[in-house]
């Protein structure tokens, strides 16, 4: 009887960690390769433009714009913000987002059913390991940017649309606002995706005045960040308070749309440039029109489905739209990244709310990796090995360990 029930607890413990594999496996592979690339890409070489976000706080500006991270920084730390400090904060800030990530798109894999669980493996590994997800924010030049804190609170509002309870929906514009009060580049690069996959997910005619509510704030925000929370003082004392001067003041805090505006400078080689990367990008682009195509196809068959292709159409297209603005910015290679990055936690959000036309798209996705596997491990080595997308496009990192030690050496005592 002992032995019977020894077995039993066996085939019980064994079960269990099927389980436990099968929900937690892809996250904790996930969890581990971009752990790698944390470390081996995070740099300590800080410009006055990073150190500046982290040195403006509400306690000593009032509340301005881009002034929360150095509010949270100066709350934990104190006034006197070092080098240090600010390289443990922003690191603990990339840990943070590969585990929600990993975890995230763990959930949305093991959630998938038999049909598409091939493709939706597929395109988040492949968008895990892209150049342009996380792995960009980890490189010199990127590392400390509020890109990160914009990227952790898109998928945090993700994490919360997919579950598509009412709750968890109630929370999300709370997390774009304190994205917003990081960085309100929010409001063009991922809110648009955000609002839209919120709409979807509360179709419902009853709960559609909370996404007008929702985007009435969430603009009046923005309107109110961009254009009348300055500081009060002058640009010089301003400057000399947080120890940085020239454009990052004067751009981010003094400067107009005209200002920024003149600042930009196309010009050929940055339109060859942009080219370029998007010639780089290519395949990843290819792949996420794949997917969007076959759903559209899929909604023609349908007997109903003229409504759920302008959903497709609305989604797919609408955060495209509202981002052009952002193009007045000359750092295209972060606003690419970002495009592309709501664009694919966009599908997978979809196939998660179990979005009938999408999940077929996967399906047809899972199907083409079958038929093509080296095609598709060919694709999965060009996205590991290839450079990550920086603030004026796709640039090489600096594989060099002893680098890398020194300036841990340089910002840990």
């Amino acid at each position: 009887m002992s032995k019977k029930n020894n077995n039993v607890h066996l085939l019980d413990f064994k079960t269990a960690m099927q389980k436990c594999a099968q929900r937690y496996g892809v996250s904790l592979f996930l969890m581990f390769v971009l752990t790698i690339q944390l470390f081996s890409l995070a740099s300590g070489d800080f410009t006055t433009w990073l150190m500046l976000f982290h040195k403006v706080s509400y306690q000593e500006f009032g509340f301005i714009s881009k002034a929360f991270v150095g509010s949270v920084v100066h709350l934990i730390a104190g006034e006197n913000v070092s080098i240090s400090t600010i390289y443990i904060y922003v690191l603990l800030l990339c840990l943070l987002g590969i585990v929600l990530a990993s975890l995230w798109l763990g959930g949305i894999v093991s959630r998938a059913n038999k049909h598409d669980q091939h493709g939706v493996l597929y395109f988040a590994v492949l968008f895990c390991f892209s150049p342009f997800f996380l792995r960009h924010l980890f490189m010199a030049g990127m590392f400390g940017k509020m890109d990160i804190v914009m990227v952790l609170c898109f998928i945090a509002a993700c994490w919360l649309i997919t579950t598509g309870k009412m709750w968890a929906l109630g929370v999300v514009p709370a997390v774009c606002l304190v994205a917003m009060l990081s960085h309100h580049g929010f409001y063009f690069l991922f809110f648009p995706s955000v609002f839209f996959l919120a709409m979807y997910s509360m179709k419902k005619a009853a709960h559609l005045w909370i996404s007008r509510i929702f985007f009435f704030i969430i603009s009046l925000g923005f309107l109110f960040l961009q254009f009348g929370a300055k500081p009060t003082m002058n640009m010089e004392a301003f400057s000399q308070h947080v120890g940085t001067s020239g454009d990052p003041v004067f751009l981010e805090y003094y400067g107009t749309l005209a200002d920024h505006w003149n600042f930009l400078s196309l010009g050929i080689p940055k339109i060859i440039r942009f080219l370029v990367d998007l010639m780089i990008l290519s395949p990843f682009i290819a792949l996420i029109g794949f997917v969007w195509w076959k759903a559209d196809v899929f909604t023609r068959t349908q007997t109903q489905g003229e409504k759920a292709r302008r959903w497709i159409w609305c989604i797919a297209f609408g955060p495209l739209v509202l981002c052009l603005p952002l193009f007045l910015g000359r750092d295209w290679g972060r606003w690419i990244a970002a495009i592309l990055t709501s664009q694919c936690a966009v599908l997978l959000v979809l196939t998660s709310l179990g979005n009938s036309p999408v999940r077929h798209a996967f399906q047809e996705l899972s199907r083409l990796v079958e038929k093509w596997p080296l095609y598709a491990i060919m694709l999965l080595i060009y996205a590991i090995v290839l450079p990550g997308s920086r603030e004026r496009g796709v640039s090489f990192p600096r594989f060099n360990e002893m680098k890398q030690l020194e300036d841990l050496k340089m910002v840990i005592p």
